[in-house]
């Protein structure tokens, strides 16, 4: 008897070793469209004192996706663009990022596991604040630009 609850132990363990979807992860579908820049606004957020946050409308390629998104209640409008990752206004400046400019961007939704339901990308890498790198490789800090 004792052995059996030993192999039961042993097997729950393992399994739970293997889910690799418990707090992250998944699968997700992209829906492809634009991210059209509404506002920047000045926040001066704490640890970055000149910082900004950027705020975008997406619109799908095909409006009739909008019928068939899982999320419907998450909206496409006043969207921000890094999630609380907030630039210096002179790192936006350098990437010349305005009001009214216009982005290749995709809603993602999650298909599958346990990860964010829903999120925007935006595919430009002019935005995308992480490609910018220090000559060790390391990224480099989008409020001290």
């Amino acid at each position: 008897m004792k052995y059996n609850h030993l192999f039961i132990a042993t097997l729950l363990f393992i399994t739970a070793c293997n889910n690799t979807n418990i707090g992250g992860g998944g699968s997700y579908r992209n829906i492809s469209g634009k991210a059209t820049i509404t506002e920047i606004k000045n926040i001066n957020d704490a640890t970055c004192p000149d910082s900004v946050q950027i705020y975008f409308d997406f619109k799908p390629d095909n409006v009739d996706d909008i019928k068939t998104y899982k999320f419907p209640n998450f909206s496409d409008t006043h969207a921000s663009l890094y999630s609380n990752h907030y630039p210096s206004r002179a790192w936006v400046v350098r990437k010349n990022i305005k009001i009214g400019d216009i982005y290749t961007a995709n809603r993602e939704e999650i298909i599958t596991g346990t990860s964010t339901p829903y999120s925007f990308n935006i595919v430009d890498k002019n935005v995308y604040p992480y490609q910018d790198r220090n000559p060790d490789g390391t990224y480099q800090d989008i409020c001290k630009q």
